[in-house]
């Protein structure tokens, strides 16, 4: 988690073992996880993902962004 503990409203990750060597970075599973219908930033600098994860989200909505990643991860 590269998200200050202040700044939660918009959650800035990246997965350890998961930035490419070919430099393709952290656009693989961006583009994965952009085909289940989320929308996001990917930060190249830093190979993550940056989501925003504010009030108006639902518990099913945030569970449902885990399920992904981890499908997509495994």
């Amino acid at each position: 988690m590269l998200t200050p503990d202040a700044h939660a409203g918009l959650v800035t990750f990246g997965l350890e073992g998961h930035a490419h060597q070919d430099g393709s970075g952290i656009e693989p599973l961006a583009a994965a996880l952009a085909r289940r219908g989320f929308v996001f930033r990917t930060l190249n600098e830093l190979t993550a993902l940056r989501i925003s994860t504010a009030f108006f989200n639902t518990e099913a909505e945030i569970d449902a962004l885990v399920a992904a990643i981890a499908a997509e991860i495994s």
